[in-house]
This record gives structure tokens, C-alpha cells and sequence, in this order.
């Protein structure tokens, strides 16, 4: 009889083929940080705790893919956004670095190997992936409408979009840029990956302008990891 791991279970599931049951993985985000008795900063702020907190996650629940689900203002904060960051709670911008939206040309796409905290969580991922042999270990990092919006602030980047929609158009060509560099770091770590865009679901933008002003940079991203053969999911 086949003994299937998460691993198997997942690649049947690609492949559309069928293993032993349906591969489920529990998006568990900061609730791992409970495992190990950590605060929620401490699991945002501490790669070697974040990465003990998800094989804790793992060893608890064995889910078919661990998801490295940790703080996704990364990018925006290596940008120049200002984080807070509550002992129990999510981090917040307390400063945006688009503020003032004229200071897009200032920006520069980070370094992951080098800039904020992008380091930090590329090598947490690694750990994660060396200690997690039997499941799949899945990063999941900014898309690039969720970089706009942490950079510029939801109402702010809306209300751009009615009235300077091609300042919205240069600023997702940037993020683009951003989420594309950082995805192209995430192999490096032996983990797969999944950019997460939930501000782009239909509890935030319609249909219209998710097609104008997220859609051709969604095509633009995966496109570009495709070619380097970096298989991507994308969460909405």
C-alpha cells in the first residue's frame, strides 16, 4: 500500500491525479505564536521563533502544507513605511511612505537579501523547509495591489484610482516590481510560494477595477515567475 505524505498528497493534487484524501491545509497565521507560549510581535519580530512556532504548528496539526504566514507590510516597510508592533496583536503602518503620493519616484524595489526584515523571513522559510521533510512548506509574501495599498492606504489608492488612474497604473508597475523580486528569493529557500492579495477581492474593489488595476499586474508577476519556472498560487 502507497503511504502518503503531504509532499505526495499535494503533487497528486497538481498533477490532478488521487491520493488516499483531499490535501487540506489550515491557514493559521499568528495563532501558532500560542504553541510555543511566544506574543504575536515576538512570532513577527524573531525569525528563530517564528520558524519554531510553525514546526510547532506542523508537529501539532500535520497539515498537508505549512503555510509561513507571518506579516505582509514586509515589503512596504523596507520601503519606508513605519510599523507598529503590539504584543498580541497584527502590525499597523503608523506611517505610510506614499503619503504624500509625489514621493513614488523616491522609492527603490528592496533587496530581499539585504533590506528590512526580508531577510529575516527568507531565512525563517529555510529553517522551516529543513525541519518539514513529509509536507509541503508554503511562503506567502505580498502581491502587488496589497504592496499599493500598504504604501499608499486603501481609501487613499481608491480614490487615486477615480481621479489619477494613471498614477495608480505607475505605482502597480512598481509593486509589480517589488512582488516580483521578492518572489524570485522565495526558491532560494526550498519553499514554494503564494502571493496574497486579499484586498483585491470583491469586499474591497469591484470587478472594473480589479480588471483595470490589478488584473495586467497579476498576468504581469506570475508570467515572469513562470518563466523561471517558479510555480506561484494566488490567494484573493
Amino acid at each position: 500500500m502507497n503511504a502518503y505524505t503531504g509532499r505526495k498528497r499535494v503533487k497528486a493534487a497538481f498533477k490532478r491525479e488521487y491520493a488516499d484524501v483531499v490535501p487540506a491545509y489550515p491557514i493559521l497565521g499568528q495563532f501558532t505564536a500560542q504553541l510555543t507560549g511566544i506574543s504575536i510581535k515576538e512570532f513577527l519580530t524573531d525569525k528563530q521563533k517564528l520558524a519554531k512556532a510553525e514546526i510547532a504548528a506542523y508537529e501539532r496539526y500535520r497539515p498537508d502544507i505549512i503555510v509561513v504566514m507571518a506579516n505582509l507590510l514586509m515589503e512596504a516597510e523596507a520601503m519606508g513605511n513605519e510599523l507598529k508592533f503590539p504584543d498580541d496583536g497584527m502590525c499597523i503602518s503608523k506611517k505610510l511612505a506614499l503619503e504624500d503620493k509625489a514621493k513614488l519616484n523616491s522609492l527603490t524595489i528592496p533587496d530581499p537579501y539585504k533590506d528590512g526584515n526580508l531577510p529575516d523571513y527568507l531565512d525563517a522559510c529555510k529553517m522551516i523547509k529543513d525541519a518539514i521533510t513529509d509536507s509541503s512548506v508554503g511562503a506567502v509574501i505580498a502581491g502587488p495591489w496589497t504592496i499599493a495599498i500598504a504604501l499608499r492606504g486603501a481609501t487613499e489608492l481608491i480614490r487615486d484610482a477615480m481621479k489619477d488612474p494613471a498614477y495608480v497604473h505607475e505605482l502597480m508597475e512598481f509593486t509589480t516590481e517589488v512582488a516580483i523580486r521578492f518572489g524570485l528569493a522565495i526558491p532560494s529557500t526550498g519553499a514554494g510560494m503564494s502571493y496574497s492579495e486579499a484586498p483585491a477581492s470583491a469586499s474591497l474593489i469591484s470587478p472594473k477595477m480589479y480588471r483595470e488595476f490589478v488584473f495586467p499586474y497579476h498576468k504581469k508577476a506570475i508570467g515572469r515567475l513562470k518563466e523561471e519556472g517558479i510555480n506561484c498560487t494566488l490567494h484573493i
